[in-house]
């Protein structure tokens, strides 16, 4: 039996890539797990380059680099189609849906707060398990404030998986919960802000908004968007 795997990459997914494994593939780990700082940085240039981000973080708002270019991502976000409701798709095909309705997911999901936003649309994420469903989804949506967004929330248990947190940088940000903060970009290239965090059930939800220019001061407000976020989701 073959699994389909959909990987998503901010803003620019919706079919952009796709690859089948063997089920039976072992896994590293499953769960949370809180690892040392060392885990990440094995040399002394990366252990410079992580305390450079950090520091320009603190700084300039972001750390000075083009990971991704949001400003591609921007205008990548315009040309998305959207698939018009109950059309007739495969359960597997990655297009963009107008509803979370419209995927089918291993788990029920519902966010209120999320439909009240602008949404441009919304895709599958993470791994399709035949008969099963998708393990997660992805919400792409403008903010007037924040720019162009994406939420994805996946179910790690869906597939036996896990995810590694450097226990120096985790905080409880995100309504009590495991969280990570990121903010890199330039102005040639654009700024992104991101939050990862853990939630029950050993769910994981990433918030990542993209802008022309530094939007580093309204940092605050992109937290409470995750934290409302995070707050009005029901995953059952």
């Amino acid at each position: 039996m073959k699994i389909l795997t959909a990987t998503m990459i901010s803003m620019i997914s919706l079919n952009a890539f796709a690859a089948a494994f063997d089920e039976n593939h072992p896994v590293p780990f499953q769960g949370v797990h809180l690892v040392p700082h060392s885990y990440f940085a094995t040399t002394v240039a990366e252990e410079k380059e992580i305390a450079r981000h950090d520091m320009e973080i603190k700084k300039y708002g972001a750390a000075q680099e083009c990971d991704v270019n949001a400003k591609e991502m921007i205008a990548m976000y315009s040309t998305l189609k959207v698939i018009p409701h109950g059309a007739k798709l495969d359960d597997s095909d990655t297009n963009l849906r107008p509803s979370y309705a419209d995927i089918h997911l291993i788990f029920h999901y519902k966010n209120d707060y999320l439909t009240k936003k602008s949404i441009k649309g919304y895709a599958p994420a993470g791994t399709y398990l035949n008969d099963r469903g998708w393990t997660g989804l992805a919400a792409m949506f403008d903010d007037p404030l924040l720019g162009k967004c994406e939420y994805t929330v996946m179910s790690l248990n869906g597939i036996g998986g896990g995810i590694n947190l450097d226990e120096s940088k985790a905080t409880y940000i995100i309504n009590g919960k495991r969280s990570l903060f990121s903010s890199n970009g330039k102005d040639d290239c654009g700024y992104e802000m991101s939050m990862n965090w853990i939630g029950q059930k050993i769910n994981s939800h990433e918030l990542v908004c993209d802008t022309d220019t530094n939007n580093s001061k309204n940092k605050g407000a992109f937290i409470d968007m995750a934290k409302q976020i995070d707050s009005s989701e029901i995953i059952t």
